[in-house]
């Protein structure tokens, strides 16, 4: 099941007694005992992983592949989908997440000035070492988390703030703030551009309204109003035509394909294709 993070974590937030929020912005130790193997989020705001124990791997849609071990730090920008493993070392996997909301992000532009630029080229995550600084930051924040349940809206920006700050007296390169810069100034987002974009990702009408700024009923309102169409029957559709394309190249598994127009489980992209279609994928491709 996919996650949309961070709303995922204000979700089940008694799972994370260890997560401050001002409703906007999140910083929140993770701490995993078991492995995790391509568990599948779409990251809706910018995010800073400080990996202090075990080890990260990050596989995106362009099929990097990243490592991020104990004492590294990985910078995923907003809007990208991706699988993650998370390694367990010594008994534990130990991380500090601190998600950016884009008005702390022109904040902090404005104090360090920084170009904050609406559209930027398409990113991907970058994984770099964690300074001296960097690390004494984590362990004292780590310790705050604990002690400190409900911290002032004040505070928390200090901290996401201070870390950036931190992290670029060690001169991370240009591409540290190219993926800070990739945001959206406005609050709601284009439902059009975002939707041709992301129609294969395996994302839920509420998500999709999430990401795009609205509520879900005037998700579901300007959506019809733009394409003639419900959304659920729009994607549907959309994926539907893409799978009977890629069936006929037959170059890939079903699996593949399912994957690839947003189905995480095989047997219902075979149901929902073989209701559209009235012929089940594999019998199609042999037509």
């Amino acid at each position: 099941m996919t996650q949309v993070v961070p709303r995922s974590f204000e979700l089940k937030r008694d799972q994370y007694p260890e997560l401050w929020s001002n409703g906007r912005s999140y910083i929140l130790r993770k701490q995993q005992h078991q492995p995790v193997t391509e568990g599948t989020y779409f990251i809706a705001q910018p995010v800073i992983n400080l990996v202090l124990n075990g080890e990260k791997v990050v596989y995106t849609n362009e099929g990097e592949r990243l490592h991020a071990p104990a004492g590294h730090l990985i910078l995923i920008p907003k809007d990208v989908y991706v699988l993650q493993d998370i390694v367990p070392e010594n008994e534990a996997y130990d991380s500090l997440l601190f998600f950016y909301h884009k008005d702390v992000l022109l904040s902090i532009a404005d104090r360090l000035d920084l170009s904050m630029n609406a559209r930027t080229p398409k990113l991907t995550p970058i994984v770099l070492r964690m300074s001296s600084v960097v690390a004494e930051f984590a362990e004292s924040i780590s310790r705050q988390l604990k002690l400190i349940q409900h911290p002032p809206a004040s505070l928390i920006q200090l901290k996401l703030q201070e870390l950036i700050q931190l992290i670029l007296l060690d001169d991370p390169g240009p591409a540290f703030t190219e993926v800070l810069n990739h945001l959206d100034l406005g609050k709601t987002r284009d439902i059009s551009s975002f939707m041709e974009a992301n129609y294969t990702k395996p994302l839920t009408i509420k998500d999709f309204a999430y990401l795009t700024g609205r509520s879900v009923s005037s998700f579901n309102r300007e959506f019809r109003e733009l394409f003639g169409d419900s959304p659920k029957s729009w994607v549907l559709n959309r994926r539907m035509e893409m799978a009977k394309q890629l069936v006929e190249q037959n170059s890939a598994s079903m699996s593949s394909i399912a994957a690839e127009v947003g189905y995480e489980n095989l047997s219902q992209f075979s149901a929902s294709f073989k209701n559209h279609f009235k012929v089940s994928p594999s019998e199609y491709g042999k037509v």
